[in-house]
């Protein structure tokens, strides 16, 4: 069956633009945390497997997590050259091994359970065409503070219950210890630190494709029956780096705190811990900052329903 056009609201107030996006003067700031590998797997349990209908795995291989926050200069549609924005992001990722009938060797890649953007076109388009869980956050990047400090508020519920009101709070941030500084430029350790002993392999892929891979779980709302879903995939999401401007390793020790709340249970989903009130704190094994450009390219369905 002919896939309909997709019908656009450009120039109507359009906040799904076409891929690819396109992501230029990008730092981003990249932290290791030692997490739980079994608490992992039951979120990709959760989250993900349901929707694969038997057709592919999710294996989370090690007890490692990786937090971002991205600072992009400026970001735009490729198709729709309407203007362009900054934005900035914050994410936890999951390292995962995808193994599907086909393939040989199981393929390493990413997904976000948690990543939060402060721009809305950035947010509805990464949510409709990939299935990014993005949600709205203001996003604090001071690299040259006393100390360096990054920083994302959102909308959380502290205790799930009737008479709860919503309330826009710090949920998540990094501190170091002084200001920025630039240390030794071996983004390889950073990747063997990640991606344990496949770091090496992911590196020299890197080289020859220069594709981040990453998945999400792409799903609406049935209207009729809203406990269902009219449409769920899991969808290949990838980012191809298109200028490498520089990578170092963060020669300083940075520590994650994390807001206590029920909407929120990253203390559970990442590190399989209780937390603590009104914050939990966690130490960040590895730091590095790497300068870019990007761009988000068009996604392709891995497995979907209907």
């Amino acid at each position: 069956m002919t896939q309909p056009p997709f019908i656009s609201w450009l120039g109507h107030g359009a906040v799904n633009l076409a891929p690819p996006g396109l992501f230029h003067d990008v730092t981003g700031y990249a932290f290791v945390l030692d997490a739980s590998r079994r608490a992992m797997q039951a979120l990709v349990d959760k989250l993900l497997t349901p929707a694969t209908q038997g057709k592919v795995s999710y294996e989370v291989p090690w007890n490692s997590a990786l937090l971002s926050v991205t600072d992009i200069a400026q970001c735009s549609s490729g198709p729709e050259q309407i203007g362009w924005l900054p934005g900035k992001e914050f994410a936890i990722w999951v390292p995962l091994l995808e193994k599907q009938p086909h393939q040989l060797l199981p393929r390493a890649v990413l997904w976000a359970p948690y990543i939060f953007i402060n721009y809305d076109i950035g947010m509805v388009t990464g949510r409709e065409v990939w299935g990014w869980n993005k949600a709205i956050g203001h996003i604090t990047v001071e690299p040259e503070a006393k100390p360096a400090r990054f920083a994302c508020s959102t909308t959380i519920f502290r205790n799930f219950a009737p008479q709860t009101q919503g309330s826009f709070e710090e949920l998540l941030a990094v501190t170091g210890t002084r200001p920025i500084t630039t240390g030794p430029a071996d983004f390889l350790e950073f990747l063997t630190a990640l991606f344990g002993e496949v770091g090496a392999a992911v590196a020299n892929s890197l080289k020859v494709e220069p594709v981040i891979p990453a998945i999400a779980l792409r799903q609406f709302r049935d209207s009729e029956d809203p406990m269902r879903a009219s449409h769920q995939a899991i969808v290949n999401s990838p980012c191809r780096i298109t200028k490498m401007k520089g990578a170092e390793l963060l020669d300083d020790r940075f520590t994650l705190s994390i807001r206590t709340c029920d909407s929120h249970r990253i203390m559970h989903d990442i590190f399989g811990m209780d937390p603590t009130e009104p914050v939990s704190k966690r130490p960040i094994r590895l730091a590095a900052r790497v300068g870019m450009d990007f761009q988000a390219e068009p996604g392709k369905t891995i497995v979907a329903w209907p």
